[in-house]
């Protein structure tokens, strides 16, 4: 009795051992396809042969016509001062992956004094709410400030929205450039 179990053991062993290979054949052992092999299911099909792509895949977006709208790849604004400030510069946005990066440029500004910014929703002549706050911009002895967000905001959804970027001193604003909503342009 024990050499009938021992002998069904082996026989099952056996028939185990060969589970998903029937089907393949020599070409289909390369790298990418034996990976494929090793981790789909045993099904006991065959694996299709990779499909060369072309060099460049044509866009599937037909060509936009003669004065249709179409989004910029950037956009640029220009921030303008609040009465009695005299604080000014330029953003420029761009998509980078689902974030926005700002680059902003900040001129006029006191010497050796940094400027906290933020993303806020709403216009220039009324913010709203901040939605994200932008990395200070430190004056040099010219007056003139550099600095680069990642904004966790997608480019498209950013430009739809109604908002401006905000840059100050002490709470108070000082300069404002309209980004979304209509009020930017494409450089």
């Amino acid at each position: 009795m024990h050499t009938l179990s021992s002998v069904f053991c082996l026989a099952i062993a056996a028939a185990l051992a060969g589970c998903g290979e029937q089907n393949r054949i020599a070409s289909d052992f390369t790298p990418a396809a034996d990976r494929v092999a090793t981790s789909a299911d045993d099904s006991g099909t065959s694996i299709s042969p990779a499909v060369a792509l072309p060099a460049t895949v044509p866009s599937a977006k037909p060509p936009a016509s003669p004065g249709a709208s179409t989004l910029a790849a950037e956009l640029e604004t220009s921030f303008r001062s609040f009465p009695g400030y005299i604080l000014a510069g330029t953003a420029r946005l761009r998509p980078e992956g689902r974030q926005t990066l700002v680059t902003v440029t900040l001129t006029g500004g006191v010497s050796q004094r940094n400027y906290v910014g933020a993303l806020q929703l709403g216009r220039c002549d009324r913010p709203g709410p901040a939605l994200h706050q932008l990395v200070e911009v430190s004056a040099d002895t010219t007056g003139i400030g550099r600095a680069v967000s990642s904004v966790p905001i997608r480019f498209d959804s950013l430009v739809a929205l109604s908002t401006v970027l905000v840059y100050g001193t002490g709470g108070r604003s000082e300069t404002c450039a309209g980004v979304g909503g209509g009020a930017v342009r494409a450089p």
